[in-house]
């Protein structure tokens, strides 16, 4: 039994706790839990995010802050290897862990254990891809229920917005540094009001701090708030507001994700000179792009580039419009999608071209964090191991 239950309180009040056995287990073969083993888990975290004020807090000296996954559970883990595991190093995930990628599944289930895990030094935050408006829309609850069969999706789907309704949208690392998954809107009044906001919320109301807690946007050509392209009840914000907001609650630092910024210092929102002392930089880690830090492609150069694309081209016409490999062994691979890292592991586990034939079907870029990457990478194989 890995979930234990002390006293009459029910599947999702406080009460609820998972043996370290338990855990290590579903950390170490994250792909092989089985179902009734993630509702159990589903529903200790709950328990946890019910437990903790929507206003969470972490200490420094240091936390490593974490943007945007959507399912990208290999990135995940890249996260861990370069910068530590819990307990040994603090972090602060922004929201959006599910949808989109191809592992939403392995990612909020390996977060949630360590969240179980190590509950004061691991902050899980609220992300608007954390509501069943976008679980349905883009892939979560199809993911679900692709790897479960009836009736099990429903009941774990169900189960997962409850926690996700649970989660606290805004932490604060050492009383300065404000964290939120998306904006500010001028209803930021104070920390009482953000360490006060109601929970659990399935779907945050229209116009309210907390819809755009998790779908504002900064914009640098209005002036104050104006309405979001979004949608109804969403806004925009300038940096006035980002002023007005950081003297109102007292706070250095406002740290949020949602959008991709190619250069990492320009993610926290602060006054003028929008620059961080070194030392700053070096105790707080920011990772709001959840694009690696070591991009192969930011050594090559554009002629490079044009090059490549000029050989692979010459190779596509020099080849029948029905291609051949022969046996006795090829690997068939599907879509791509940008999923760099999942083509890694693919190279990994079945063997590296030449010592390993390869047929793949299409679809190597868009919708994923690292089309580039992919695309270069198959074409180099494809001009030098043809």
């Amino acid at each position: 039994m890995g979930c234990t239950q002390s006293g009459e309180a029910s599947d999702l009040e406080q009460g609820y706790s998972l043996s370290n056995d338990f855990l290590d287990a579903i950390i170490t073969k994250i792909n092989r839990a089985p179902s009734d083993h993630l509702t159990d888990e589903v529903l200790c975290a709950t328990g946890v995010f019910q437990r903790q004020p929507s206003l969470v807090r972490i200490q420094p000296p240091t936390a490593v802050i974490v943007g945007d996954i959507r399912g990208q559970f290999w990135d995940l883990q890249r996260i861990f290897t370069t910068h530590g595991h819990p307990p040994e190093q603090q972090y602060v995930f922004l929201g959006d862990y599910v949808d989109m990628g191809p592992h939403s599944l392995e990612t909020i289930i390996l977060l949630f254990c360590y969240k179980l895990k190590y509950p004061s030094n691991f902050m899980l935050l609220r992300g608007n891809h954390e509501c069943p408006s976008t679980t349905k829309m883009y892939g979560f609850y199809d993911e679900i229920k692709r790897r479960y069969q009836r009736p099990r999706p429903c009941r774990l789907y169900d189960l997962f917005n409850q926690a996700f309704a649970c989660m606290p949208s805004v932490g604060m690392i050492g009383g300065k540094i404000l964290c939120m998954h998306c904006g500010l809107s001028d209803q930021s009044r104070s920390l009482d009001q953000l360490s006060t906001l109601r929970r659990p919320l399935e779907e945050p109301r229209l116009h309210s701090l907390e819809i755009n807690l998790l779908w504002a946007d900064p914009a640098p050509d209005i002036r104050g708030v104006a309405p979001s392209p979004r949608g109804a009840g969403v806004v925009l914000f300038d940096e006035d507001v980002v002023e007005s907001v950081r003297n109102r609650l007292g706070i250095d630092y406002i740290v949020r994700a949602h959008q991709v910024i190619r250069h990492e210092r320009s993610e926290i929102l602060r006054k003028p000179p929008w620059l961080l002392s070194d030392g700053f930089l070096d105790a707080i880690i920011t990772k709001v792009n959840r694009a690696p830090s070591e991009r192969f492609t930011d050594e090559i150069t554009d002629e490079e580039l044009k090059q490549l694309c000029k050989a692979a081209t010459g190779v596509f016409q020099r080849q029948p419009s029905l291609v051949r490999i022969q046996p006795p062994t090829a690997v068939i691979v599907g879509d791509i999608r940008g999923q760099f890292w999942d083509l890694q592991r693919i190279f990994t586990t079945h063997g590296h071209p030449p010592e390993q034939q390869y047929v793949f079907l299409g679809d190597y870029v868009d919708m994923g964090p690292h089309s580039l990457e992919t695309i270069i990478l198959l074409f180099c194989y494809k001009d030098t191991k043809d």
